[in-house]
């Protein structure tokens, strides 16, 4: 029987967020490089590191900073907190931020505003080198979404769509668009609310859209079989969004408890990461690919869990140019430093005989609760991300691959 990871309630996602184990010292794998240790207001880094033009690493901590990590000549790396949240009340801003054509930031808290049920954010550079903020939304007004907890992603005309934990008419969550106005400001709109009937429940990935414009994501529970779904968006002439449920997760081997964001690869199949299931009940890498008479045919990459292979994924997958995919799992891992496994990053290279695993980095003792975040392609082609704890303050790092 495989083993089961129950989904997140409000108290376990905060439980998450407020928990840090204690862990000793980094011993980086022979890859690794930490280029960065955290400490003070910007401590235990969580979510997707997002990459300006000029090489510099931008993301966002559980203490309630957005922070922008800038490389040095002499090799080291720099840390610049871009604004300080909890000043104005914001924390866990846990989707990390992302850039519109203009350099301007955008990203979500999930605490904060005037109900304490989060907001969606925008930061404008100024001359002088700081950052003004302005509150494009607070949530939890009526059958509102609350806890606004994916990374937030633009449409081609300028609109803003992300989800939230819970709220709307089941309080199993939503997806919303922040649409900008002639006059300024910005006007929210529910797109769905989840969790009725067989529906998906409790989203948690950012959504990715098609070039026909439909959009694509998770939810970590509900479905027919109570494992978590991926759903298609498709927009309708009368300005709604009709649901579409590509997959139910749950059935024998397949994978549960898909948190990751989803990616499309250049011939329109999609893959992401479940957290639980497969083979070992560890998570699984799958691909979804779309038929000729309609549907889409589901495709196990990987099963997690065998031997000193990592478990529990939990973040963004990525292609490089050779079509190999990039990874990272919250916990095992080859090194057991103390009791704890910390997780690894793994890579998945495509021949005749399927798909291989190369483990490219053990950690050791790096990550605490919500394991090595999401990872990004540097200026350089190397890897980077963060962990949420561990190095040399017990904050998290931020740690480079070469390859």
């Amino acid at each position: 029987m495989r083993a089961k990871i129950l989904p997140f309630t409000a108290s376990s996602l905060l439980a998450i967020l407020f928990g840090v184990l204690s862990v000793s010292a980094p011993a980086s794998a022979q890859n690794e490089t930490v280029i960065y240790d955290f400490l003070g207001n910007s401590r235990n880094p969580f979510g997707n590191l997002t990459l300006d033009a000029s090489g510099n690493l931008y993301g966002t901590s559980n203490s309630g900073n957005v922070f922008e990590l800038l490389p040095q000549s002499n090799g080291a790396w720099t840390e610049k907190i871009v604004y300080d949240l909890a000043n104005h009340g914001f924390s866990y801003s846990i989707g990390g931020v992302i850039f519109d054509k203009a350099g301007n930031l955008y990203g979500t808290a999930i605490y904060g505003g005037a109900k304490e049920l989060g907001t969606a954010f925008e930061l404008t550079p100024k001359s002088s080198g700081a950052w003004n903020l302005k509150v494009l939304h607070t949530f939890g007004n009526g059958a509102d979404g609350q806890f606004p907890n994916s990374a937030l992603v633009f449409d081609a005309k300028g609109n803003l769509y992300g989800s939230t934990w819970q709220g709307g008419s089941s309080n199993l969550g939503t997806l919303f668009e922040l649409m900008p106005q002639p006059g300024g400001g910005w006007k929210e709109k529910v797109l769905h609310n989840f969790g009725n009937g067989s529906d998906g429940q409790y989203p948690y990935s950012r959504v990715v859209f098609d070039s026909a414009g439909n959009f694509y994501g998770t939810t970590d529970a509900g479905g027919t079989l109570g494992d978590g779904i991926v759903y298609e968006f498709m927009p309708q002439t009368n300005g709604t969004w009709k649901e579409r449920i590509i997959h139910n997760f749950g059935s024998g081997t397949d994978g549960g408890t898909p948190y990751a964001n989803l990616i499309f690869d250049a011939s329109g199949n999609l893959y992401g990461t479940t957290a639980g299931g497969g083979l070992y009940g560890f998570g699984t890498v799958f691909e979804l690919s779309p038929q000729k008479g309609g549907g889409w045919k589901e495709q196990i990459l990987h099963n997690f869990g065998n031997g000193t292979d990592g478990i529990n994924p939990g973040s963004n997958l990525m292609f490089d140019q050779a079509g190999n995919l990039y990874g990272v799992t919250s916990e095992g891992g080859a090194l057991a430093c103390s009791d704890y496994y910390a997780g690894t990053v793994f890579e998945l290279s495509k021949s005749a005989a399927g798909w291989t695993e190369t483990i490219l980095d053990s950690f050791c003792d790096e990550t605490g609760p919500g394991g090595v975040e999401g990872i990004i392609f540097g200026a350089d082609g190397n890897i980077y991300g963060t962990t949420y704890a561990g190095g040399d303050y017990d904050g998290g790092t931020a740690f480079e691959i070469k390859r």
